[in-house]
């Protein structure tokens, strides 16, 4: 549903991040006691009749308290609905019944209820860090929410449409509002807590956060003893191509160790630009792989730990082929490598001390969602939602 669909879909995934199934305490109803209507022979639920729970309660009848404020019928199953799409997605073929467990003691339909009652808990959760940050603002959120209302409607041949849009999205203005001004306070928060895109975040900051990953970062020159032939197979060449490579590779580093202290990064640079092979390198990483156990194949991450920064390797095989790795210092502002596919698509700003940002950002939502207040409603505490799709 274009923008409709756009907005939501930004918010919800940060929800994801955050989500811990943390539910609703104790009230929290179970997804595990279903009718046996629409079931199949052997006990297993298939599919979910949408239409049906929709219509199975009032749309105003009130499901549940947020800090004390009402959750109605017609907003908790937007999140319903959402979360169904959403695990349908990444379940794929896995997903043929909704009753089995996916985790801990969950089924499919637990997770689709805990995670839409987490969306509600996070949507407070962003209120209550704006006022801890001091930029809680009724009138600029309601402001914000008016523009973005304003570009959705914009996107459509007419208002009519947009509406029909939200309908069939079984979302009403008043949630898309909701979203829209969610997401002013925790754009606000952030940049009052962090600056824009973590300017605000010292070297320091990012290192005590990161301590435990322990990153590294390196430039190295690769001479690669594979290619991928026409077929698109990664065919491995012959003892004597690969002992012709390692000479080269070798006569490189002799140039590496002959070369003074004070020309090393100069020549190291040079040489790299000239014959690494390493297309990555040349067209993301020119300043070098910021990186963490994992990230890269073994012999290339064992090497770099075994160096002190400003040192460099001898000839070090991977299945790639020969490295000459060079150890430098960290720099946070670099897109680690595992996020590499963030810088391919022009994402620089996605960088460690931007990811640090968003980690702890999120840190500070999860502890003010343990402080929220979520009851439910007396007349639903018991009820086996899942019955509603049956």
């Amino acid at each position: 549903m274009r923008s409709i669909k756009r907005i939501a879909a930004v918010f919800l995934c940060a929800v994801l991040l955050f989500c811990a199934l943390s539910g609703c305490g104790d009230a929290t109803p179970s997804g595990n006691d279903p009718s046996q209507n629409g079931l199949t022979p052997d006990g297993q639920l298939p599919e979910l009749n949408i239409e049906k729970a929709y219509s199975s309660v009032p749309a105003d009848a009130v499901i549940m308290t947020i800090d004390g404020k009402d959750v109605t019928w017609q907003e908790f199953f937007y999140f319903l609905n959402y979360y169904i799409n959403y695990v349908k997605q990444s379940a794929g073929e896995n997903l043929t019944d909704w009753l089995a467990e996916v985790s801990s003691g969950n089924t499919y339909f637990d997770v689709v209820m805990k995670s839409a009652i987490d969306q509600r808990i996070y949507m407070a959760a962003v209120e209550a860090a704006a006022k801890e940050a001091g930029v809680y603002n009724e009138a600029a959120a309601a402001e914000y929410a008016d523009s973005v209302v304003a570009e959705a409607k914009a996107s459509y041949d007419s208002e009519e449409e947009f509406n029909k849009a939200l309908e069939d999205n079984y979302e009403s203005l008043e949630l898309f509002r909701a979203f829209a001004e969610s997401t002013y306070y925790q754009n606000s928060t952030y940049t009052a807590l962090f600056g824009e895109r973590a300017s605000k975040l010292s070297d320091e900051d990012v290192a005590e956060q990161t301590a435990d990953d322990n990153y590294m970062m390196a430039k190295h020159i690769l001479l690669m003893t594979v290619y991928t032939d026409e077929n698109g197979e990664t065919i491995t060449r012959n003892d004597t191509e690969k002992a012709e490579i390692r000479a080269k590779a070798q006569e490189l580093l002799d140039q590496l160790n002959a070369c003074p202290n004070e020309e090393f990064d100069e020549l190291f640079d040079s040489l790299m630009k000239e014959y690494s092979e390493d297309p990555g390198s040349q067209q993301y990483f020119p300043d070098g792989y910021l990186f963490k156990e994992g990230d890269m194949v073994s012999e290339f991450y064992e090497a770099c730990k075994a160096l002190e920064i400003g040192e460099h390797s001898g000839i070090v095989e991977t299945s790639y082929g020969y490295h000459i790795i060079y150890r430098i210092p960290l720099n946070y502002d670099e897109v680690p490598s595992a996020y590499s596919t963030y810088k391919a698509y022009g994402y620089d700003y996605y960088t460690l001390r931007f990811i640090t940002s968003q980690k702890m950002m999120n840190s500070i939502l999860n502890a003010l969602a343990g402080k929220v207040e979520c009851k439910m409603n007396d007349e639903f505490a018991d009820v086996a939602f899942i019955n509603f799709f049956i």
